[in-house]
This record gives C-alpha cells, structure tokens and sequence, in this order.
C-alpha cells in the first residue's frame, strides 16, 4: 500500500460523498471538500513538490467561479468548491476532469431536452456527480489523455 494509492483511495472517498449528497441534497458540503481540498494539495505538494497541485485547484476555482457569474442558475458555489478539491488532488489533468464532467452531465441534459422540450430547462441536474466522475477518469488516465491531446 502506497501513499500515492492512499491519497487516491481518500481522493475518490470524497468524491463518493460529493456524489450522494449532491444527488440527494443538491448540496456540496464546505466541510467536506475544502479540509480535503486542503489535505489533498498538502500531501501532493509533499510527495512530489510542484504549484502544480496550488494552480490546478485556483484555476481549477476560477474557470468554474467565471462561470458562475456568467450564468448563475447553471452552477452553484459547491460547483467551485468542488473543482478546488479536483485541482488540488490532479493538476494540470484537472482539465481533463473539468472536461469530461462537464460532458458527462451534458449527456442526461440532452436527454431531458429532447424529451421535455423547454419544460427541461426549468429541472435541475445535479453537476457534481459528473465531475466527480470526470475526477476518477483524471485520476487514473489524466496524464496520458493529456499526452496524448498535447501530442
């Protein structure tokens, strides 16, 4: 047992808890994701020092704080918060997460539209379970989807 599969193993732990609150509250505890933002880029930083982890969760924070300025009723703070926590614990393959999330959860929404036409865009889909899933395909083969996109 490894520290890498260790801070992997608490990395997806809360990702797992994001994704059953936010299914069944449509809420992203603070309590939960910032103390792990926190640890997470802590431990990373401490087993392979790099800003990457403190950039990766701030750029991370911001692209999804712009967007909810641009379009408040899309996404919540928990949203934000939540891809802190994914930038600290995947670098720069926080992308990679960011955008396989964001097309995960774009899946059920063109579902919703085709069937309920406009009336969809009044129901909500809860973002974080996609990105919590994005964040588990970034944590095992971010770095080679971003090789290979790079490339």
């Amino acid at each position: 047992f490894t520290f890498e599969a260790a801070l992997a193993a608490f990395f997806c732990w809360i990702l797992v808890i994001v994704t059953r609150t936010d299914f069944e509250h449509r809420l992203i505890p603070d309590r939960i994701v910032l103390p792990g933002a926190v640890l997470v880029a802590t431990a990373r930083t401490l087993d392979e020092p790099s800003l990457a982890w403190v950039l990766g969760g701030l750029g991370a924070g911001l692209a999804l704080f712009l967007i909810v300025l641009a379009y408040p009723k899309g996404l919540g703070m928990g949203d934000v918060k939540l891809a802190v926590f994914m930038g600290a614990g995947l670098g720069l393959s926080v992308v990679v997460g960011l955008f396989l999330g964001f097309i995960a959860g774009a899946v059920p929404a063109v579902v919703l539209l085709v069937r309920h036409g406009r009336a969809a865009r009044k129901q909500a889909i809860p973002l974080g379970p996609f990105l919590a899933l994005g964040g588990v395909i970034a944590l095992f083969a971010g770095d080679a989807i971003l090789d290979w996109y790079l490339s």
